[in-house]
């Protein structure tokens, strides 16, 4: 009798916890400002935006080491093949693009969740993934 009661406390903590832990803390006030959300739409206009997507394979020798980097911005679209750790641009083309392609390509990531956080428990980005492939998205605005 005592190890059913047992049962049904432990199962009604459970229950307890995940509905607190779920609900987040309630009426705390840190007196930090809330993080402000990136439109992405808002960087259309803006004549130093670019957005890039940079894919890196794993981790091998620094002679073999190879990543793609795409960088789109509303006059151009450039795709550079990056050498090494370093990453010094071993070839390069670049396009025209339009406001409208560019409107369009802010749109969809921000549709796919690109300007949502993510926590993660890397302080450094090296080496992360050394086995598979890594992609780093980057949204920059006259080089910040």
């Amino acid at each position: 009798m005592k190890y059913i009661v047992g049962v049904i406390v432990v199962i009604i903590a459970a229950i307890a916890a995940v509905l607190m832990l779920s609900s987040g803390p309630v009426g705390t006030n840190t007196g930090t400002k809330p993080k402000q959300v990136v439109k992405l739409v808002d960087y259309v206009d803006k004549s130093g935006s670019e957005v890039s997507l940079t894919t890196q394979g794993r981790v091998v020798g620094e002679s073999e080491f190879r990543s793609v980097r795409v960088t789109i911005s509303k006059n151009s679209r450039k795709v550079e093949i990056l050498k090494g750790y370093d990453m010094t641009v071993e070839k390069s083309e670049q396009f025209a693009n339009s406001k409208t392609g560019y409107d369009v390509l802010l749109r969809s990531l921000a549709n796919a969740g690109f300007s949502k956080t993510k926590t993660s428990s890397y302080s450094d980005e090296r080496g992360v993934c050394p086995l598979g492939n890594r992609y780093v998205y980057l949204l920059s605005d006259n080089g910040n």
